[in-house]
């Protein structure tokens, strides 16, 4: 008699939930749907439990990045693993989650918000004000007194306001501090708009619009104006800030914070291409919210994990989960727990399933778990009446799902990723029935691509292997391919991969086709000739020194034409007769220019480092030879001594022969170094991160600062060097990229001394990248005195625009100004420091309120136009002598938004004129 369980075990739809879950829905969730310990659940619940653990012993966050075929059970296991955080009680992390629908993250942003209820909300504020509040503290008083004030915050928030009231802590040093560390994860303006929302949580006749507002859903323009902010969280930068805060209020708090972005591949990609503003995206929460010791899990597609840059994919690297189909024996587990799940015991038994049925499903299903439970499911339902053993019979009559990919759709879509890349194909006829094809041709193949049936069990893996050897006896050193159309168990993966050069597996057809186009592009890379030297020589790459400053000149020239006529636009849009000036317009037109420009000038440094190597190449190889042919010369008098029969002294003969000896080993040594440094040299790097990658991949002994070879020193900038080497360096290094690199490392040191005078020598001296020691977030800087001196003694107009941008940014300087004058200032700097809040008047500026407030056009009704325009030029993007220009400093998004402020100042002048 054949065991049955009283209810079919399977689901019938066998999907997670698309809708996030509380704790409590969690643990309900656990306690009513089996979960089989597969391996990535183990993996990922080991990440969760490791974070967990060292939240309070060694914080320093996590990252888990979980990629795996549309229903391989990637859901399920962050589901999983939240409920196992859940159970935590009061441990318990605030945990986010959503499923990301396209490539606009604001609608997912409102969705994580909203799982903080407005409540919770307020009480993570004031824990976080508690927690910086006791730090405070702590500088005044003892770490005692410290943990007193956020112990008996964290139990009850609302005693913050009494220690406020009763001066057991001062709420502006508090608010202050706060403001602080929040510009560690905003941007400075975002910072007040943020704080000021979170103090109205606590005000009843505001809190809901505050709520709102944090949540990025709509406020309307008189409670905005009421809270104090001037913009809604409408962009991606916006949300970023408020995750990267919300962590920092939880982790600050005492709670642990769980971020899981599921679907990642749907804001990563768009029609199978990376949206590569939606990976810098990623990429800056996957920094920022370990640093803030909150925990960040990414699911995605292996489309999405592919096509991702490597910078991303290494930073996730040590944490990757891969969910791979399932074999047999994880098949057979999952049908158990299921089973034990309906009988309600915990029998092991797969009754009334034969291990053949459960074998055959893996088969038909392609190892997809969700598959597998479906087609469970139809089984069930179809033997329940008869109470009969199911068996492969019974499988083979339950439809399969997904439909599979047949080896006729995955020949034709390899067949369509050949033709696109340009190759010659011919087709084999062997006498085999599976289609192959032989590149660049059936009778001189370099390369053979065999397209075979779903690979499940070891014998028929043997066939697939035998179909390459079989031909590979005809075609020594043909390279071969294998296509596995459905599915292969990872069991006899690696064994095939043994046999063969390139195995793809084609189980999901989008996923197949960006394979097959990554392969049919590099067999396409083998067939076109290298870049050697002579190449190099040839192309623009090679152009010397001089003849790529004199571009550069003519490029600055148009960038000036560029600003001109930029300018002329705004005034054209002011004269037009048609209606009221657009600014909206306009600010958008000058973000895309703004765009453009910097591309240019990223795609102008590689053009000079480029340019810079062969250059360099040339000159070793021209003196190495030169060398080797002086030292053949010197020689050539005793040969030509010796053929003629005349018997030099024997001290001659061994200085001639000594000479000839080095000659011959300089021209062997020549050859060796020249063979090396030409393969290095034929790297096809197109791109900064191409030359990244290439230097870091440069082994310990080939990095010198003071290399020939630009690669090379950057290659040493990159490593931790000592600070005398890296300013002689900077001050040395003609290749931008280089002295870039150089920079942020000794910007990264906290014991380099930033001697002011010295910084602006240099930036005279045309060496603008030592502005980066002023570059620094407030928390960096051991007190304001170099920002002070810089903006009042610099006689360089970027290196005091750039110290009043960081000076601005520290809470702790307030709205005081400041009382000396700054050395050589004109109006034109008086302008931008009066929109800093460090003029005369300080925060009360009309200039300074409407930048922090929004403009309006009685703030600059007794502005002079061009006052406000020169100002502008001063932070231009465009203009070479902008700060704007300077794309290396962290600060740029500040210099950016002043300049945009200026230049609508301008345009509301201009339009009352």
């Amino acid at each position: 008699m054949v065991s049955y369980p009283s209810r079919n075990p399977f689901p019938a739809q066998s999907t997670a939930s698309t809708e996030p879950m509380r704790d409590p829905a969690l643990l309900e969730w656990a306690r009513r749907t089996p979960t089989a310990p597969l391996p990535a659940v183990r993996r990922l619940t080991a990440l969760c439990d490791d974070y967990m653990r060292s939240f309070d012993e060694r914080p320093r966050g996590a990252l888990a990045w979980v990629y795996g075929m549309n229903g391989s059970g990637k859901t399920h296991a962050a589901m999983y693993a939240r409920a196992r955080n859940a159970a935590m009680g009061s441990g318990a992390p605030v945990q986010l989650y959503v499923k990301l629908q396209d490539i606009d993250f604001v609608e997912a942003y409102r969705k994580l918000m909203s799982q903080v209820d407005r409540g919770q909300l307020h009480e993570l504020s004031l824990r976080y004000l508690g927690a910086v509040a006791g730090d405070e503290v702590w500088h005044d008083y003892d770490e005692q007194a410290a943990a007193a004030i956020r112990s008996a915050v964290r139990q009850r928030p609302e005693t913050l306001r009494t220690m406020f009231e009763t001066h057991v802590v001062e709420s502006g040093a508090v608010l202050q501090a706060q403001a602080s560390e929040m510009a560690q994860v905003t941007s400075a303006r975002a910072v007040v708009q943020f704080q000021r929302a979170l103090a109205f949580l606590d005000r009843p006749a505001l809190s809901d619009a505050a709520y709102a507002w944090l949540c990025g859903q709509t406020v309307d323009d008189a409670k905005m104006r009421a809270l104090g902010v001037t913009e809604p969280i409408a962009d991606d930068l916006m949300c970023q800030y408020g995750l990267q805060l919300l962590c920092t209020m939880v982790t600050r708090a005492g709670q642990p914070f769980v971020l899981v972005l599921d679907q990642g591949e749907k804001y990563l990609l768009e029609e199978n291409h990376l949206v590569t503003r939606n990976a810098g995206f990623i990429q800056e929460l996957a920094e920022a919210i370990p640093r803030r010791n909150g925990m960040l899990v990414l699911l995605t597609t292996p489309t999405a994990w592919a096509e991702v840059q490597p910078d991303l994919r290494q930073r996730f690297a040590p944490d990757t989960v891969r969910v791979d189909p399932l074999t047999p024996p994880e098949a057979e587990l999952v049908v158990r727990v299921y089973l034990r799940k309906a009988r309600d015991d915990q029998s092991d038994s797969m009754e009334p399933f034969t291990a053949a049925a459960v074998k055959d499903l893996v088969h038909r299903s392609g190892g997809n778990i969700r598959a597998l439970l479906q087609m469970g499911w139809a089984c069930f339902q179809h033997a329940n009446h008869t109470r009969a053993e199911i068996g492969t019979e019974l499988v083979e009559q339950v439809p399969r799902l997904p439909p599979p990919l047949g080896h006729l759709e995955a020949a034709k879509l390899m067949d369509e990723a050949l033709y696109a890349a340009g190759l010659d194909v011919g087709m084999l006829r062997d006498g085999e029935p599976r289609p192959a094809f032989a590149v660049p041709s059936a009778t001189h193949p370099s390369w053979i691509i065999r397209v075979t049936d779903a690979v499940f069990i070891d014998d028929e893996a043997e066939q697939a292997i035998e179909l390459l050897r079989a031909r590979r006896k005809d075609a020594a050193g043909v390279r071969q391919v294998l296509v596995i159309a459905g599915y292969a168990s990872p069991d006899v993966l690696d064994v095939l991969r043994a046999a063969a050069s390139e195995v793809l597996v084609a189980d999901d057809p989008d996923a197949f086709k960006a394979r097959a186009r990554t392969l049919a592009n590099t067999i396409a890379d083998g067939f076109r000739p290298a870049h050697s030297l002579a190449d190099l020589e040839s192309r623009e790459l090679g152009q010397s020194i001089q003849e790529l400053a004199l571009k550069l000149d003519r490029l600055q020239s148009s960038r000036r034409s560029e600003l001109a006529e930029l300018r002329h636009e705004i005034g054209a849009a002011l004269q037009g007769g048609t209606g009221a000036p657009n600014w909206s317009a306009l600010r958008h037109e000058i973000e895309v220019r703004i765009a453009r420009e910097r591309t240019e000038r990223a795609a102008s440094e590689v053009r000079q480092f480029l340019a810079h190597r062969a250059e360099s190449w040339r000159a070793t190889r021209t003196r190495m030879l030169l060398t080797a042919g002086a030292l053949g010369l010197a020689a050539l008098p005793l040969l030509l001594s010796l053929m003629t029969g005349f018997r030099p002294p024997i001290s001659a003969v061994i200085a001639g022969s000594v000479l000839a000896l080095a000659a011959a080993a300089i021209v062997v040594l020549s050859r060796t170094v020249v063979g090396e440094r030409a393969r290095r040299y034929s790297q096809p790097l197109s791109s900064r991160a191409d030359i990244e990658d290439a230097a870091r991949r440069l082994p310990p002994h080939r990095k010198a600062l003071r290399d020939p070879d630009a690669l090379v020193r950057l290659a040493a900038a990159m490593t931790r060097l000592p600070e005398t080497e890296v300013v002689a360096a900077l001050a040395a290094e003609p290749v931008d990229i280089v002295r870039q690199v150089l920079a942020r490392q000794l910007a990264a040191s906290d014991t380099v001394e930033v001697d002011v005078p010295a910084i602006d020598g240099r930036i005279r001296d045309g060496v603008k990248e030592f502005a980066c020691l002023l570059d620094r977030s407030p928390s960096r800087m051991p007190s304001l005195n170099p920002w002070i001196q810089a903006v009042t003694t610099a006689t360089s107009e970027q290196l005091r625009i750039l110290a009043a941008l960081r000076l601005r940014q520290d809470p702790a300087f307030g709205s005081r100004w400041l009382e000396d004058a700054p050395a050589d200032a004109g109006p034109d700097d008086t302008v931008i420091l009066r929109v800093l809040g460090l003029g005369p008047d300080g925060a009360r500026d009309p200039l300074a309120k409407a930048f922090d407030d929004g403009l309006t056009a009685s703030a600059v009704r007794t502005e002079p136009e061009s006052a406000l325009r020169q100002a502008a030029h001063l932070v231009s993007p465009f203009d070479p002598a902008g700060l704007g220009t300077w794309d290396f400093l962290g600060v740029i998004p500040e210099v950016d938004s002043l300049y945009l402020f200026l230049e609508q100042a301008a345009f509301i002048r201009g339009s009352a004129a």
